[in-house]
């Protein structure tokens, strides 16, 4: 007599999480940072863009007692980007990937190469990937250039070989009416348009220009909230989303 199988296939509960992202401008606001840190230290993953101070990725790392943190150098060990996350969520890998690549360059100002940093990360079972950009700087503003648009492939390229979600945060260097932005939207929600953001700067910026930095969620995930931080830690604002993870 043969037994029926009864197979089964049990969907489990969405995993959310809480992703911050800051351009800390080379720790310039420093006590003002380091105090907006430790009261926002309950963010599962948060990423700078530390630099010029030599001990910023330390005094970040004190502030963010129950946090790990991967150092990405760019330029001398003390200029890069960096995340923090959790010391619950498991880290599967990490790394980094070029995105603009200026063999030109000479040292003496912000058109060095650009890559982001990239970790793959397990809450609660849940792999997702997250991209540390810091898009590049050309001098002549903040609209499209045939670098940009290339660099914005290589940033879809890169997620899709991954073949799982990945957020895409940090200071893309773009506005936000530009191709290159609107590359990035094809698989992506643009959080900072959704939202009808209207800045990500602060008042210590004085330029015209008021987008730099965004958030990009696959649109398979559902967004449970955003958030820009009025507030002046730095001459950027900083972004919070809270996510859900399937």
């Amino acid at each position: 007599m043969k037994k029926n199988i009864i197979s089964s296939h049990i969907e489990t509960a969405p995993t959310k999480i809480q992703i911050m992202s800051l351009n800390i401008w080379g720790g310039q606001c420093y006590e003002k940072l380091i105090s907006f840190i430790k009261v926002h230290q309950d963010k599962d993953i948060t990423l700078k863009d530390p630099k010029a101070r030599k001990d910023v990725f330390e005094s970040i790392e004190k502030a963010l007692p129950n946090h790990n943190g991967i150092f990405c150098p760019i330029i001398d060990q003390t200029y890069g980007m960096a995340i923090f996350f959790a010391k619950t969520i498991p880290l599967l890998d990490e790394g980094v990937h070029w995105i603009y690549k200026n063999p030109k360059y000479i040292g003496n100002d912000p058109s060095h190469s650009r890559c982001l940093q990239w970790a793959i990360l397990n809450p609660k079972g849940k792999k997702i990937g997250v991209f540390n950009i810091h898009g590049l700087w050309n001098g002549n503003g903040k609209g499209d250039s045939p670098e940009r648009i290339k660099q914005s492939e290589s940033i879809c390229n890169f997620a899709t070989s991954l073949h799982l979600p990945v957020v895409l945060c940090g200071d893309f260097n773009l506005m936000l009416d530009t191709q290159s932005v609107a590359l990035l939207e094809k698989n992506y929600q643009n959080l900072i348009r959704n939202a009808k953001v209207q800045s990500t700067r602060s008042s210590l910026y004085k330029k015209s220009e008021r987008y730099a930095d965004y958030i990009f969620v696959p649109k398979n995930l559902n967004v449970c909230s955003f958030q820009v931080y009025e507030t002046e830690v730095s001459d950027h604002l900083p972004l919070l989303a809270a996510i859900e993870i399937k």
